[in-house]
C-alpha cells in the first residue's frame, strides 16, 4: 500500500483512537492512554498549522469549548479543568483528522484495506482471549468487569465498546465498496467477495459477550437489506436462527436474555430506584435521561447552562452505590445536557449532524441517535465514529471518490 506522511498519519490517529492496549493506561487508571494521549496533543498543536478559513463546524466545536469553560464562573466548586482539556484534546484530533483528510489525496481503497486490517486485527487478538480463557492462562490485554469469563474486549476499552465498534468498521468498510461499485450495495451478490470481512466482524461482535452486538449490527445493515427482494422464508429462517442461537450463547454465559426481561420489567414501573436496585450497570446510562427530563425548567437557569461539569455523574454514582468516592464513569448525551445545559447540547448535535450528514433526516443521524446516544463527549469511540462518518461523507462528496481506485 503506497501512501504519503498524510495518509500514515491519518491512520495513526484512527488506530489510536480504536485500539486500546491496557499496560499502557496511564497509572491514575483514568481513560486516558499514553499512544492516544501523544496523538492528541500533537493534534492539539499541529492544527493552528492546517487551519485557513474556519469551518462551521470548528466553530460550533469551539462554541461548546466555551459553555463548557463557563461552568467556573456558574459552579465553580464543582468546575474540573482536566474534564475540559480531555474534551479539547479528542477534538483537536478530530479537527486536526477532517483539515488533512479534506486535503489529501488518499484513494477509496487504501482506506478501505485499512478498515479491513483493523477488523482482522480486532478479531485476531479476540481468537487469542478466547483460547487463553478456554485453557485457564492469563488473558491478554484484558478489561473486564468480572460478570463472564466470556466477556472480553479484544483491543477495545471493554467487551460492550468492542461490539459497537466492529459493526461500525464493517459498515464503513460496505459502505467504502458501494462507493467503488458506484451502486447499491446488494449483500446477496457483494457478500462471496466481502465474506472473510464479514465472517470475522460477525464472529468478533458476536462472541465477544456483550449483549449490545445484538442490537447494533441490525442498526448499521438495515440500510443494506433490499425488502423487495427479501422473501418470508429468509426472514422466518433468520429468526429460527436466532432463537436457536439465543440459548447457546446464555448456556456459556456469554449473553443473559433473562437480564433483558428483567430490565424491561422494571422500566416498565417508572420507578428509578427499582431500575437501579434490579440492573445498576444499565442504571449508569438510564438515570442521566431521567436526571434531565426530572428537572427540566423553561424558567430554571440550570437547564439552559447547566448544573456543572460531571454533575450527573456525581448524583448518578451516589444514587447507584451510596458511595461519592466510587466513579462510575457510564453516561450518555444527556449527562451533556444536564451538566452544561440545554445550550451546549443542542450545539453539539448541531456539530454531530455538521459532520456526518447533509440532511437532519438520514440514516447517519439515525444510527447517532438510536446507538451513539450513550457514548459520552469524552469517549474515544464517538471520536472515531466521527471520524469514519466524516471520511464516509467526503468520499460521498468528492468527484475522485470513483475515479481515483
Amino acid at each position: 500500500m503506497n501512501m504519503n506522511v498524510r495518509s500514515w498519519v491519518l491512520f495513526v490517529i484512527l488506530t489510536v483512537f480504536a485500539f486500546i492496549l491496557r499496560d499502557l493506561h496511564s497509572p491514575s487508571n483514568k481513560a486516558i492512554y499514553y499512544p492516544q494521549l501523544i496523538v492528541e496533543t500533537l493534534s492539539l498543536v499541529s492544527l493552528p498549522f492546517v487551519i485557513r478559513k474556519i469551518r462551521r463546524y470548528e466553530i460550533l466545536f469551539f462554541l461548546l469549548i466555551l459553555l463548557m469553560l463557563s461552568q467556573y464562573i456558574f459552579h465553580h466548586q464543582s468546575f474540573r479543568i482536566s474534564t475540559v482539556l480531555y474534551t479539547m484534546l479528542l477534538g483537536s484530533s478530530f479537527l486536526f483528522f477532517s483539515r488533512l483528510f479534506k486535503y489529501e489525496t488518499i484513494k477509496v481503497a487504501q482506506f478501505r484495506g485499512f478498515i479491513k486490517w483493523m477488523i482482522i486485527v480486532l478479531a485476531l487478538v479476540l481468537f487469542i482471549q478466547q483460547v487463553q480463557t478456554v485453557i485457564g492462562i492469563e488473558v491478554f490485554n484484558l478489561v473486564s468487569d468480572g460478570s463472564s469469563k466470556f466477556k472480553l474486549n479484544s483491543l477495545a476499552k471493554e467487551s460492550s465498546k468492542l461490539a459497537l465498534m466492529v459493526p461500525l468498521l464493517l459498515y464503513t468498510y460496505i459502505t467504502l465498496r458501494e462507493i467503488e461499485l458506484n451502486h447499491k450495495y446488494v449483500i446477496k451478490k457483494e457478500i462471496f467477495h466481502d465474506r472473510n470481512v464479514w465472517l470475522l466482524a460477525i464472529y468478533t461482535g458476536f462472541t465477544c459477550g456483550s449483549m449490545t452486538a445484538f442490537i447494533a449490527f441490525p442498526f448499521f445493515f438495515i440500510r443494506f437489506l433490499n425488502f423487495r427482494n427479501t422473501n418470508l422464508f429468509s426472514i422466518v429462517l433468520f429468526f429460527i436462527l436466532f432463537i436457536l442461537f439465543v440459548p447457546f450463547l446464555g448456556e456459556y454465559d456469554i449473553i443473559r436474555m433473562d437480564r433483558i426481561i428483567e430490565l424491561f420489567s422494571a422500566l416498565s414501573t417508572g420507578d428509578i430506584k427499582i431500575v437501579i436496585d434490579e440492573d445498576p450497570s444499565a442504571a449508569c446510562r438510564i438515570v442521566p435521561t431521567w436526571l434531565f427530563f426530572n428537572s427540566f425548567s423553561i424558567f430554571d437557569f440550570s437547564t439552559w447552562l447547566g448544573h456543572g461539569i460531571d454533575a450527573s455523574k456525581d448524583i448518578c454514582t451516589f444514587m447507584i452505590t451510596d458511595r461519592e468516592e466510587v466513579d462510575i464513569g457510564a453516561m450518555n448525551i444527556f449527562s451533556l445536557f444536564y451538566d452544561y445545559g440545554l445550550v451546549a447540547g443542542i450545539i453539539w448535535i448541531q456539530f454531530v449532524k455538521s459532520i456526518i450528514s447533509q440532511k437532519w433526516v438520514s440514516y447517519e443521524m439515525f444510527i447517532y441517535v438510536g446507538l451513539f446516544y450513550s457514548v459520552t463527549i469524552n469517549h474515544h469511540l464517538i471520536w472515531l465514529f466521527l471520524m469514519l462518518m466524516y471520511v464516509l461523507k467526503q468520499f460521498r462528496m468528492s468527484s475522485y471518490n470513483i475515479n481515483n481506485k
